[in-house]
């Protein structure tokens, strides 16, 4: 006899056991009122029980939420449900907004030019709400003091909500950076506000000696454009590009570890090294072929 029980009594078992897990909070959510709406609204936005139950076991604080109400909105606006997704799974406590002011919110993302359709907009309502219009301000008239206009910071914004999201400390840590250490116009970094999306100390610090390293031996081109790129590709492209191909240069290496924490170091060195393996098998792939004559003609530079 199968002691199995059926999928949808393990569904409701598993929604049981998360309710009953947020009971330890102060205020637990009421089960007619919020628990069973919630679920109801996810199952039908995911389309899907299982989706909405691995929803919630991520992100448990939903329960608190209205997504109900916050679907039916967005969806009014025209915002697609991945959109609506997206901004429930990693922004729960958006929902626990009433109807009108998140109303009010939308209107506003709007009326700054955002496309309800794009993914942006989501992100610019997260700006918006994460920022009370003092708190606001205060960020405008920082970018301000880096000579960045009222237009600027328009455009910048719409280009890349997320810098309006960075904290003042940021900010200011970022534009220092930059403008006095890299010697770039604050104009410059105006135009790429998606710079905000990395961090100083773990992306920006480790690279820029590698940069200037090259750029002190004439090995890189001094355009903004190829440098800002150095600082925004991925980690493999970059150990690629500048460590591993740059071998002849020891000091590469040691420039970019020692802005590294340890636990970095200990990645970066071992990525360098299966590199380096994959590079002398390639080499021995090559001589191979060249002492059987399978291959006429090769490009010796590796």
């Amino acid at each position: 006899m199968d002691s199995r029980k059926p999928r949808s009594q393990k569904s409701l078992r598993t929604l049981q056991d998360y309710f009953f897990a947020s009971l330890r909070k102060p205020f637990c959510p009421s089960l007619k009122n919020k628990v069973v709406p919630n679920f109801n609204a996810l199952e039908e936005l995911h389309k899907s029980k299982d989706t909405a139950i691995v929803a919630i076991k991520r992100t448990p604080s939903i329960f608190y939420s209205n997504v109900e109400s916050t679907v039916a909105t967005l969806r009014g606006h025209g915002v697609p449900d991945a959109n609506i997704a997206m901004l429930i799974q990693r922004w729960p406590h958006l929902s626990t907004a009433s109807p009108d002011e998140f109303n009010k919110t939308i209107e506003v993302v709007k009326k700054l030019g955002f496309n309800p359709m794009k993914s942006h907009f989501i992100i610019a309502i997260v700006a918006v709400k994460a920022n009370r219009k003092a708190l606001w301000e205060k960020k405008v008239n920082l970018y301000k003091s880096w000579g960045w206009s009222e237009e600027q910071i328009i455009a910048a914004f719409a280009k890349f909500p997320w810098c309006m999201v960075a904290s003042e400390g940021k900010i200011s840590a970022l534009m220092d950076f930059l403008v006095n250490q890299m010697g770039w116009e604050a104009s410059i970094v105006a135009e790429r506000p998606f710079l905000f999306s990395y961090s100083l100390k773990k992306r920006f610090l480790p690279r820029a000696s590698v940069i200037q390293f090259l750029l002190s031996r004439g090995l890189l081109e001094q355009k903004v454009s190829t440098v800002a790129g150095m600082f925004v590709c991925p980690e493999k492209v970059f150990m690629q590009k500048f460590l591993t191909s740059l071998k002849d240069e020891p000091q590469l290496l040691k420039l970019y570890t020692d802005k590294l924490d340890p636990c970095k170091v200990t990645e970066v060195s071992i990525s360098m090294k299966l590199e380096a393996l994959k590079l002398n098998l390639y080499k021995e792939w090559v001589s191979l072929m060249k002492r059987f004559g399978l291959l006429s003609r090769v490009n010796d530079d590796f």
